[in-house]
This record gives structure tokens, C-alpha cells and sequence, in this order.
């Protein structure tokens, strides 16, 4: 009877080996012990039982308890019972597809575990009461102990609970970035040299534009002030000339003598007259003006004029131009 119960209980499993062996063990002592009460000869037979007997309750537990502990431990259930478990989630809905499927002893029954892929647009009610109704249809299998339904939105190729391949794929990732921030580092180290460097040359191209505009303005000033300075050269000996003449000297002799300075002299006359005119009706005004020593002539009079080309000049009198 304990045999007959068995597969539904552990412990009446355990009461069956064990009335097995008490009965096997009788059996073997009454035996042994009238063979060897009957025919003294064969006394070593009552040991000789004893030591058989012994051998095979040994192996019989050994072998029980090998299987016990798989049970424990979560060995995978049969094909059979596999293939049986994922036709009912395969049929259970059209819209719902199995991913995965774990099937493994939960004791002397089995637990299964089921990822179904739902589509992206159900709710999570839609999701929750459907799975519900799965597990508890799962769980009416008389083999089964416990049912679980993971829902998830896309099938996926790697086992969630493999430790393993968790661990080797974070690794691959770190890697990855650690690759790509050492790649990103070097680029930037480059970059930064070749700008360090062009900025470098710009300033040096600067500084030599610099340079080279500086000595190009220093060439030109001195070439303006030896051009300028020749020129008031020119303009100086040729009012030396015009202030040593006589006053019968007119004009047109005074050119001749000044040579290329009288041109220069004859442009800026005119301007120039005015000038020294109103200059003289001022200072004759206010009391502060000078006159001309007596001993000069009135046609012509040498006033000094300050001027970037021109130091001295000969005015024709006021008098004599009216």
C-alpha cells in the first residue's frame, strides 16, 4: 500500500524502501538460519546472508538518496513532460508566443517557469490577467508544483539567469567603453597637440608680419624724412639767395638765382601773402608789432614762416601789391 502512495508523498516513499528491507532482512535471517540449523555443514550460510543482505540495503539507499538529492537540488524534468508544458502555452493565446521555457524538480514535483512575448501596445492589465489565468492553468497539471509567467516585449537571445553570461557580457561592455575612451582620449591628445601647434605658427607668422610691417613703416619715415629733409635743404638755399639780393632784384631774377627752390617759393607765395598781411594788420592793432629795420627796402620784406618744407620766405610788400 505505502508502494501504491508513494509517488504522491516522500515520506511514504521512505516508510516503503524501509518495510521492503525489514522484510527482505526476516526473509534472509529465518532462511539462513534453518540451512545452517538443518546441515551443519553449511554453517558459514547464516553469515554469509547476513553480509548479502547488508550489501543490498546499502545500495538500494545509496541509490535512493542519489535520487532525492537530485530532486533537491533542481534536476530538469523529462522531455515529456517539457514538450507537454509548452503546447499549452502555445495554444493558451494567439497573441501570446512562448520565448522560454524552464521545467526542473521542485521536491518530488516540478516547477516551471514560462517567458511569454506580448505586443508592445497591450497594457499591463491586459498583460496581468492573462499570464494570471496561464499560471493557474499550469499549476492544475497534476506534476506540477509551482508555475511562473514572465511577459516581456521582444524575444530575447540570452538567458536572464545565466550568471555566467551576465558576467561575461558587462565584462565585454566595460571593455567596449574602455576601448572607446581610450580611442577618444588619443584623438583628443592629437587634436589638442595639432591646434597647440597651428596656433604656434600663427603667432609666429603674426609676429613676423609684425615685424616686417615694422621695419616696412621704419624704411618709409626714413625715406619721407631724408626726401623732406632735402627738400628743406633745397628751400633754404634758395631763400638765401633771395634774402643776399639787392632790392632792384625783381621777381623773375630772383627765380633765376633760386633756381628749382624758386618754383616751390612762387606756389606757396600767394597763400602765404595773405597770411603775413593779416598777421601784420593784427599785431599793428594791438601795438605788439615790429616793423622792418628802415635800411630794407619797402618792395620786398623777409618774414619767417613755419612750415613743415618752408622756414624762410620772401613776401612782397602790401603796399606795392595794391
Amino acid at each position: 500500500m505505502c508502494s501504491a502512495y508513494s509517488k504522491h508523498s516522500p515520506s511514504l516513499l521512505t516508510l516503503a524502501e524501509d518495510h521492503r528491507n525489514d522484510v527482505m532482512t526476516n526473509t534472509m535471517a529465518l532462511a539462513t538460519g534453518f540451512i545452517a540449523h538443518a546441515f551443519p555443514t553449511y554453517w558459514w550460510s547464516d553469515p554469509t546472508g547476513a553480509i548479502l543482505i547488508s550489501i543490498y540495503i546499502a545500495v538500494s539507499w545509496v541509490f535512493i538518496a542519489k535520487e532525492q538529492i537530485e530532486m533537491l537540488v533542481g534536476k530538469a524534468a523529462p522531455p515529456e513532460l517539457v514538450d507537454h508544458m509548452r503546447r499549452i502555452a502555445d495554444g493558451y493565446h494567439p497573441q501570446m508566443k512562448l520565448d522560454i521555457i524552464r521545467v526542473y524538480h521542485f521536491g518530488t514535483r516540478f516547477l516551471v517557469e514560462l517567458e511569454m512575448v506580448l505586443p508592445e501596445d497591450k497594457t499591463v492589465k491586459w498583460a496581468h490577467d492573462r499570464s494570471l489565468k496561464l499560471q493557474k492553468l499550469l499549476e492544475q497539471q497534476p506534476d506540477v508544483e509551482r508555475a511562473y509567467v514572465h511577459c516581456d516585449w521582444k524575444a530575447r537571445d540570452e538567458d536572464e539567469h545565466d550568471w555566467e553570461y551576465i558576467r561575461q557580457k558587462f565584462t565585454d561592455k566595460v571593455r567596449r567603453l574602455k576601448e572607446s575612451y581610450n580611442s577618444y582620449q588619443e584623438a583628443y591628445e592629437e587634436e589638442l597637440s595639432i591646434r597647440i601647434e597651428r596656433e604656434a605658427k600663427e603667432r609666429r607668422s603674426r609676429s613676423g608680419e609684425r615685424r616686417s610691417s615694422e621695419s616696412t613703416k621704419g624704411e618709409s619715415l626714413k625715406k619721407k624724412r631724408k626726401k623732406n629733409k632735402k627738400t628743406r635743404m633745397k628751400t633754404d638755399r634758395s631763400a638765401e639767395l633771395i634774402v643776399g639780393s639787392s632790392d632792384s632784384h625783381t621777381n623773375e631774377d630772383v627765380d633765376k638765382r633760386a633756381g628749382e627752390g624758386g618754383e616751390l617759393i612762387r606756389q606757396w607765395k600767394s597763400p602765404l601773402k595773405q597770411k603775413s598781411q593779416s598777421q601784420e594788420r593784427r599785431r599793428s592793432i594791438d601795438g605788439d608789432h615790429k616793423t622792418a629795420p628802415a635800411s630794407l627796402p619797402l618792395s620786398e620784406r623777409v618774414i619767417g614762416v613755419e612750415h613743415r618744407e618752408i622756414h624762410r620766405i620772401v613776401v612782397t610788400s602790401p603796399s606795392k601789391e595794391s
